[in-house]
């Protein structure tokens, strides 16, 4: 018996043991895998060693995240009301990732989940954060959105014809299209998978390159991925070497003037790949 409750008290060790990621215990949280073992989660898949290292990078940065523990809720909801209050208060930068829902699982088709579903969870919350009045309520709170918007370059014509034509369910706006169209404009896009010609075409014709952002998942995406993104913002005929700088840095120390300060980077700075 005392065998017994051993092997399940191991066990339960195990399956909480995730919260070493939360507190920064990394010798803690790289105990709980093999050596040869590999992790595959929402956003990472991979060795769970490298899973380790880039949770160590993140925890020494500066930037803090909080994580929303509930069942799959879109932002825009007024159960994230009080939270949002507080960043509109602070006139916070605050980024969205997408992940996966439950419901989103059996629509992966043998898929991970980056693949296709992140760009339908970013979609889904724009929407929502536009159709319930809370990205206009907060609008104090600059969003920046992954992954160039998801889906939304592409079906903001059709979102600002539909919700005007067919209306909204309960908790929802009655919005013109021209209102629709504003909401969705306010946010930034952040260029992560999102730099090839058709989607940069896109993205322009919604918002200005003062509101794109030049991103690479690093450090969860491998590193052979960069070059090529860089590359095809570089070489996109419709950025002007400011732009290229606005998109590479400037607009990013625009939304966090502490981490311009700290770096010391001048605006001499352009896109590169190095």
């Amino acid at each position: 018996m005392q065998s017994y409750l051993e092997e399940r008290l191991s066990i339960a060790d195990l399956m909480t043991g995730w919260i070493h990621r939360d507190l920064g215990e990394w010798d803690q949280l790289r105990n709980l895998f093999h050596p040869d073992a590999t992790i595959e989660i929402t956003w990472f898949a991979g060795k769970a060693s490298e899973f380790v290292d880039g949770s160590m990078k993140m925890g020494a940065s500066d930037f803090k995240t909080e994580h929303v523990v509930t069942s799959p809720v879109d932002l825009g909801e007024p159960q994230f009301d009080p939270w949002f209050e507080e960043l509109n208060r602070r006139s916070a930068t605050f980024f969205v990732h997408p992940t996966i829902t439950k419901a989103g699982e059996t629509l992966l088709n043998g898929l991970n989940a980056s693949v296709i579903e992140f760009m339908f969870d970013t979609t889904r919350m724009i929407t929502n954060m536009v159709a319930t009045g809370a990205k206009k309520r907060f609008s104090q709170i600059k969003i920046i959105s992954a992954h160039g918007g998801g889906t939304i370059p592409f079906l903001v014509n059709r979102i600002q014809t539909l919700e005007h034509t067919f209306g909204v369910g309960p908790g929802r706006l009655e919005l013109s299209s021209e209102e629709v169209r504003e909401g969705i404009a306010s946010f930034y896009y952040d260029l992560t998978a999102a730099t090839s010609e058709a989607q940069l075409g896109a993205i322009l014709k919604l918002v200005p390159v003062s509101q794109l952002l030049m991103g690479l998942d690093n450090p969860f995406m491998p590193k052979s991925t960069f070059a090529p993104a860089i590359a095809d913002v570089g070489r996109y005929p419709a950025f002007s070497e400011n732009d290229l700088r606005s998109i590479s840095y400037a607009n990013a120390f625009r939304l966090y003037p502490e981490l311009a300060k700290r770096t010391g980077w001048g605006t001499e700075r352009k896109l590169s790949a190095v």
